[in-house]
């Protein structure tokens, strides 16, 4: 097990840098408003990623753990898939991934992407939306899998950025492209995985009752967290322009690799924690002692990202923002950007533990409530113009979520 994390934290550091790579590229070869616009599809990325956890991983999750698998010892965690049950999430994941890529599709030309780009974007945010599902069936089951997709997926965005800019090619179709690629080839070992979802009959009875037991509250709980989390970046897009949106996608650019390694954290303990919950008698030390690290290792991440851009910024501080004559608004993004997801890294341990025991409902309660904070103080700063300053909307309704995880964490004795 320990050879397996191993592995999955070098896939997952080397996914990180090549997503920050890649914005980074296109941040210094394209101009400010297609950065901004590229900026804006990793976040309908993100949503549609966080659809996929809230209708099918974390149900299916439920279901391996609940006693409706049997026991083989073929399988790395000692279960036997219900492929009836995995057609069904693999039916509405395949739907996900298509409407994600009609909303990515339908924003592009609302926002004057090229055609060309636009197309090349929106497919490859359905096959990576629809690897997502993927990529968390594997988690359960063959976690080697797992590292080797994710692994594919870095190199091939690695590779082929050395090989644009050996070029002088650096731009937005072929970094579309690039992505599009890499998000193909790093679907190949889950060849297996998809030919079992879609073998045999579906069990819809499965699905539903999945749905009913945490899909719902779960789907209900994303989409508060979306709210909260990025509601400030499509009003800003909208409302102020891509240009106006840049710094504050840049600044979070630079903070992702530590949003990618605290994600894929959390998605490694789930299991595990979901395991010891779902025991008949929880071994609460040992649940503590998985949330203490998941803690410590989320703590980290964001001190290694935040002293990572620092020294670049004390020796090459135009590494970070090419333009001097709007820097000023930059480096405030990233400032309160610092702040913010130093919030969000303290409160990803309860989150997880909360996810685990399958206390959705009262998640969803926290984030709609911190959406109701967010959504008129960014709307405000935006009508006083300054849409920097939408980021303090964002850094207390974290601090509101923060302090009620705790607070629901505490009551769980956790």
């Amino acid at each position: 097990m320990q050879k397996a994390a191993l592995w999955q934290m070098v896939s997952m550091l080397l996914q990180a840098f090549a997503i920050f790579l890649t914005g980074f590229a296109l941040l210094h070869s394209a101009e400010t408003a297609h950065y901004a616009l590229f900026a804006l599809s990793q976040v309908v990325q993100g949503t549609a990623n966080g659809v996929v956890n809230a209708l099918c991983a974390s149900p299916l999750l439920l279901l391996m753990n609940s006693g409706a698998t049997s026991a083989r010892p073929g399988s790395e965690t000692g279960y036997a898939p219900d492929y009836g049950a995995f057609k069904s999430y693999g039916i509405v994941a395949l739907a996900i991934a298509v409407i994600a890529s009609v909303v990515q599709l339908v924003l592009a030309f609302i926002l004057d992407w090229p055609l060309a780009s636009a197309l090349t974007i929106a497919l490859g945010c359905g096959i990576l939306t629809f690897r997502w599902y993927l990529r968390a069936v594997a988690q359960n089951f063959k976690q080697g899998l797992l590292v080797v997709s994710d692994l594919i997926l870095a190199l091939v965005q690695l590779l082929g950025l050395v090989g644009l800019f050996a070029a002088d090619s650096l731009n937005l179709f072929n970094i579309t492209m690039l992505l599009l690629l890499s998000a193909i080839f790093s679907c190949l070992p889950y060849v297996a995985i998809f030919i079992a979802n879609f073998t045999g009959q579906a069990n819809w009875r499965g699905f539903q009752s999945g749905y009913q037991q945490q899909g719902r509250p779960a789907l209900s709980g994303m989409i508060s967290v979306e709210l909260a989390t990025n509601f400030h970046s499509y009003a800003i897009v909208m409302l102020a322009g891509a240009t106006a949106f840049a710094p504050i996608a840049a600044a979070a650019m630079f903070l992702r690799p530590m949003t990618i390694v605290q994600n894929s954290l959390v998605q490694y303990f789930r299991p595990h924690l979901v395991r010891q919950l779902t025991t008949e008698i929880a071994n609460k030390v040992q649940i503590r002692r998985i949330v203490s690290h998941i803690l410590q290792a989320s703590l980290a991440a964001w001190l290694l990202n935040v002293a990572a851009i620092g020294v670049v910024a004390f020796f090459a501080v135009s590494w970070l923002w090419p333009d001097p004559s709007t820097s000023a608004n930059f480096f405030l993004a990233f400032a309160l950007t610092c702040g913010w997801y130093l919030l969000r890294s303290l409160r990803i341990h309860t989150s997880a533990v909360l996810q685990a025991a399958d206390c959705f409902a009262e998640l969803a309660r926290v984030t709609w409530i911190s959406s109701a904070m967010l959504v008129p103080l960014v709307l405000i700063a935006l009508m006083l113009g300054s849409p920097v300053m939408s980021l303090v909307g964002a850094i207390l309704s974290e601090l509101w979520i923060v302090l009620r995880l705790v607070q629901l964490t505490n009551r769980l004795g956790y």
